[in-house]
């Protein structure tokens, strides 16, 4: 039995479904925030994970009672390593039941996750590497994915351009793009790019079609960053095109791919492949309920995201 058909065997799902309540959580927030919440996820996984106590995430898989009582952690994503936390987990439970408590739901707070600015448009980027270079490490065959934010003003100033002519993307959403979604992601969480380590973000637009309603637009752009002392960095090319509405100052579609060339590893992005290698961002628009209340990783990084410097 393969580790696919292992996580899809009908005794695992009826385990998951009746012996447990799945809970997901932005480390960021449980572990960093201020809320009733992060102290009581950040007391139960101390129990368990003792390299919290040292400074590192608490990023993980735990099982633990609603009363605080930890049965388990491990920060692994091996199906098998998984399913027997999850094993352990219940029988520890058995062994010595959670005490009953109550807990309001005002008592959590609401401040888990960052929310896009009233208005605002919402993307979803993928990125990959491809073709994948020969013998590289088994990390970079994955998939990453985010969110981007587009504000309301800055598809309002794209949608009033000048119907003819090429004009400039809004700066703001430029050096969104440039800072925060421009960077590999592939292994794991990136190092953002510096507003100095932008070396080029030229992004314009031209209209194709304006109505009373929408207006469609073709786009190009090129950029390049790298690190000061040249160890990390990307370049590349982007083009796409989109429709925006223009009454609500909201993006209707938006379809774009890039193509780019990239090198070095992150903080937490190790193992690259050697040299310069291909990477490759496909963007386009999404309005799902996940989009909503899971914010771009870049949003973490504070005002600046928003604000848009370089």
């Amino acid at each position: 039995m393969d580790r696919a058909s292992k996580f899809s065997d009908p005794r695992v799902i009826k385990s998951l479904q009746q012996d447990f309540i799945p809970v997901t959580g932005d480390t960021h927030e449980i572990q960093n925030g201020k809320s009733p919440a992060r102290n009581w996820f950040m007391t139960m996984a101390l129990g368990v994970n003792p390299r919290i106590s040292s400074g590192q995430t608490a990023q993980g898989h735990y099982v633990a009672g609603a009363d605080g009582a930890a049965y388990g952690f491990n920060n692994n994503r091996d199906v098998e390593r998984l399913l027997q936390l999850l094993k352990t987990g219940q029988e520890k439970f058995a062994q010595k039941p959670p005490a009953r408590v109550t807990i309001a739901t005002s008592e959590l707070g609401s401040d888990f996750t960052r929310l896009a600015p009233t208005g605002s448009s919402l993307l979803r980027i993928f990125v990959r590497i491809h073709p994948l270079p020969a013998g590289c490490h088994e990390l970079n065959k994955g998939a990453a994915r985010d969110h981007i934010w587009v504000l309301p003003q800055e598809v309002l100033a794209m949608a009033e351009a000048p119907a003819t002519g090429k004009f400039p993307l809004p700066p703001t959403l430029v050096a969104r793009l440039a800072r925060y979604h421009l960077t590999d992601f592939v292994r794991g969480e990136p190092n953002f790019w510096k507003g100095s380590e932008v070396k080029q973000a030229r992004f314009e637009g031209t209209i194709l079609q304006k109505t009373a309603e929408t207006a469609e637009i073709r786009f190009t752009g090129d950029y390049a960053m790298q690190t000061g002392n040249g160890q990390r960095g990307l370049d590349g090319k982007m083009e796409g095109t989109f429709t925006l509405d223009r009454a609500s100052a909201k993006i209707r579609k938006f379809r774009a791919f890039a193509e780019g060339r990239a090198w070095g590893a992150g903080t937490y992005t190790p193992s690259p492949p050697p040299g310069k290698f291909p990477l490759l961002f496909a963007l386009q628009e999404t309005s799902d309920a996940f989009s909503k209340i899971v914010p771009p990783q870049g949003a973490l990084d504070g005002p600046d995201y928003l604000r848009g410097v370089l």
